[in-house]
């Protein structure tokens, strides 16, 4: 996949002395797709994880479902959905896969 992506490394420092001591050294790696592949979406396995309990009440639990909406909404049919809910108990409405 020659070309699909981008590589940038910077060191946090100009150089690096040659010591027989082990160093620290931090370096910043920037990956970034080509723009071929920037227009090419992965599948995504999301899985939901909703709090149904009793402090979910009111305008709290409606904005969950509504986040969660727009967020389905977003998934293709290549992507996997899961849902799971808790309170005192789990249970998963929508198993992965």
């Amino acid at each position: 996949m020659t070309g699909e992506v981008n590589l940038r490394a910077a060191l946090a420092r100009p150089y690096l002395p040659a010591t027989s001591t082990a160093q620290v050294a931090y370096v910043l790696l920037e990956l970034q797709p080509t723009a071929s592949m920037a227009q090419v979406r992965m599948p995504v396995n999301v899985s939901f994880v909703l709090d149904r309990s009793g402090s979910m009440k009111g305008d709290k639990i409606e904005r969950v479902r509504r986040a969660t909406s727009t967020a389905i909404d977003m998934l293709d049919s290549q992507d996997t959905l899961s849902v799971v809910i808790f309170d005192h108990r789990t249970k998963v409405l929508i198993p992965a896969g």
